[in-house]
């Protein structure tokens, strides 16, 4: 009497209950419906899938195995990829790995039990989606693509937090249903979201889910911080948000995070945002792990927006936004690798960077238009405080931003002119450095500025209450109203025109050119004549140049402070 095996009896079963389904079934298989490459080494996997690209790493436990059996959790790992959610499908594997093709294509084999094991999980994979499975040898050279992303993995966007301080997170926060942002190697949850086709993932693309509702843990790269937030915002979400956790798994003390973070100024995390969402839709579509972008398909990004027409400025910014956000290329950052800066030289050669504006406003016309308002004390609060600040405008070239942080601390004034200090970072501000503007001034020693604004120590708040600093906005906005009633064209011309208009006016004038860069902030010459000067249709005070009536004088900016003690 012989005994059978309990692994040959589990086979038989299977044969007695399913052989009426396998009748009429083709002994030869057909043209296969999909076809996955598959490469393994002893770092990682990999598997391409039409236009479809995945891999990673190897688990600690998977990292001890023969060569042989990690080829065959390569095609394993890749069905999981791309074929968990289809079903009756001929599926042709191509790999460079004799083994794991015999085992495939003879449905196990007597050699190796742990290939077996592998295979066997393979096979059960497939029955329980009736998919017929094939496989085809291809030789290394013509196997690169696979080969390659089993080999060369660094995913940026790869780091976890330490157990044990998730799970004290979980306690106090949790229990969590899900981990947005992750993968087989370092998901904290059973169920999570990844970035790419990952074997054990739900979903993929954490931003394509709605988010209400989700008790999520979020751990997302630094890049996306700013798109999570907004978000969550925006769908008014409850998530477990740890991105400085991403600081700390790379070892960064709280003192280096918190100066890392603090790195970008606002304006440029907003701006960088909006072009790393942009870039990582266009890395979806094409099933592209947008941290881990190589050159070639950063150089190919850019090329396509310049065909869609985006400027060579516009695309300047993207090229500094994706080599903020990744990795460097042969040892530079992304923007400054030659092959982008041969690539954005032919852009600024094919598409010239424009000027905004060919011509310019004549600055005597708004003069004439505030010279025609009267007498300051017969102006309304909201006039007044339009009037000033055009001409401080005019006569320093500052920028809107700028003059909504002029600060009354940093007034002083003398008999012949006014210092007013401007307080926090501008656009060319370095770390510490305080930008002081000079504007002439006919000395009234009944004027205190400082004296009538309360707790408010901005030069330029609101003629409403609560009187509050107003921001750039309302400067550009009050700027923009003084233009139109003078009769300047504010469907072309934008606040930022009065930095222009002056700076050509105070040249025609006779004002060295290093005067009035050193007043604007430029740094060179052909900033100003190929950006700035413009026609229309040695002293260091720009407005003596661009006021050429005596009696219009920047003691209107201290009048509007003083005529409202209501303040």
């Amino acid at each position: 009497m012989t005994q059978v095996p309990e692994g040959a009896c589990k086979d038989l079963k299977w044969w007695i209950e399913n052989i009426q389904a396998q009748n009429g079934r083709a002994i030869q298989s057909l043209a296969p419906d999909l076809i996955i490459q598959t490469d393994a080494s002893l770092s990682g996997w990999g598997a391409v899938c039409g236009g479809s690209r995945t891999g990673g790493l190897w688990l600690e436990h998977e990292k001890t195995c023969h060569i042989n059996v990690l080829e065959l959790q390569a095609i394993f790992l890749a069905l999981n990829c791309f074929t968990k959610n289809i079903s009756n499908q001929h599926i042709l594997i191509k790999s460079d790995n004799v083994s794991a093709l015999s085992y495939i294509n003879r449905q196990g084999g007597t050699k190796s039990n742990d290939l077996l094991k592998v295979v066997d999980t393979i096979w059960e994979f497939c029955q329980a989606r009736q998919l017929t499975l094939t496989g085809e040898h291809v030789p290394g050279i013509l196997n690169g693509e696979a080969d390659c992303l089993s080999r060369h993995w660094e995913d940026a966007s790869d780091w976890m937090l330490n157990k044990q301080i998730f799970n004290q997170i979980a306690q106090t926060l949790g229990p969590f249903q899900i981990d947005l942002f992750a993968s087989r190697t370092n998901a904290q949850c059973p169920v999570y979201c990844s970035w790419k086709p990952d074997p054990g993932s739900q979903w993929v693309n954490a931003f394509t889910l709605t988010w209400t509702n989700l008790a999520a843990y979020v751990f997302p790269p630094f890049i996306l911080i700013a798109r999570c937030l907004r978000k969550v915002r925006e769908e008014k979400a409850t998530v477990c948000l740890n991105f400085r956790g991403n600081l700390t798994a790379r070892g960064l003390s709280e003192e280096a995070q918190t100066l890392i973070t603090s790195s970008w100024r606002k304006g440029t995390s907003d701006q960088y945002d909006c072009v790393w969402k942009f870039f990582s839709g266009w890395c979806s579509e094409r099933e592209i792990n947008p941290f881990c972008a190589s050159l070639e398909e950063a150089s190919n990004f850019l090329a396509e927006q310049f065909e869609k027409g985006k400027s060579y400025s516009t695309l300047n910014i993207y090229r500094s936004a994706l080599s903020a956000a990744l990795p460097p290329i042969d040892g530079k950052p992304l923007g400054q690798h030659p092959l982008i800066c041969r690539l954005l030289k032919g852009v600024s050669i094919k598409r010239p960077p424009q000027a905004k504006y060919s011509f310019t406003w004549d600055v005597q016309v708004v003069l004439d238009y505030i010279k025609s308002l009267g007498a300051n004390s017969d102006l309304s609060l909201k006039l007044l405080s339009k009037k000033a600040v055009v001409l401080v405008a005019l006569a320093t070239g500052c920028r809107g931003s700028e003059i909504a942080k002029m600060v009354t601390n940093l007034v002083k004034i003398d008999a012949e002119k006014v210092q007013v200090g401007i307080m926090g970072a501008t656009k060319t501000s370095k770390p510490g450095q305080t930008k002081i503007c000079i504007l002439p001034f006919l000395k009234v020693t009944d004027i205190c500025p400082a004296s009538v604004s309360n707790d408010e120590d901005h030069v330029f708040i609101s003629f409403l209450k609560p009187y509050r600093k107003v921001c750039s906005a309302t400067i550009a906005r009050w700027i923009k109203d003084i233009l139109r009633l003078a009769g300047v064209d504010t469907g072309v011309f934008t606040a930022h025109s009065t930095r222009g208009a002056s700076t050509s006016a105070a040249l025609r004038a006779g004002m060295a050119v290093e005067d009035i860069m050193k007043v604007a902030d430029w740094t060179r010459v052909a900033t100003f004549k190929k950006f700035y000067f413009r026609g229309t249709t040695s002293h260091t005070s720009l407005a003596a140049y661009v006021f050429q009536v005596g009696s219009l004088t920047l003691k209107t900016h201290l009048l509007y402070l003083a005529q409202c003690p209501e303040v």
